[in-house]
């Protein structure tokens, strides 16, 4: 016999509830860092690519980067379900 695959009830609608937090956490950014970060982190642009593709300093790019990514870690951290830790190279959570 091969195990289903597909996710659990519980486990889909935990997927699903981190979906809706972590599209509610976008719409809560400004339209600039929504931006960025969607470009980055959904469309795997580099940062050249999106200082070129929105007419911006690369400087600009990763300030705002780094601004919506705080944000929306403020944002899911409020939601209640998420870690003020995450793993990253810094090794850095939601702090300013």
């Amino acid at each position: 016999d091969v195990a289903d695959p597909s996710p659990t009830p519980e486990k889909a609608a935990e997927q699903r509830e981190l979906r809706a937090q972590i599209e509610a956490g976008l719409r809560s950014l400004s339209p600039e860092h929504r931006e960025v970060l969607v470009l980055r982190e959904i469309q795997q642009l580099s940062y050249d690519e999106i200082a070129a593709a929105l007419s911006l300093e690369v400087g600009t790019v990763k300030s705002r980067l780094n601004r919506a990514r705080k944000k929306l870690c403020i944002a899911l951290l409020k939601s209640g379900n998420f870690s003020d830790r995450f793993p990253s190279k810094q090794g850095k959570g939601c702090e300013a």
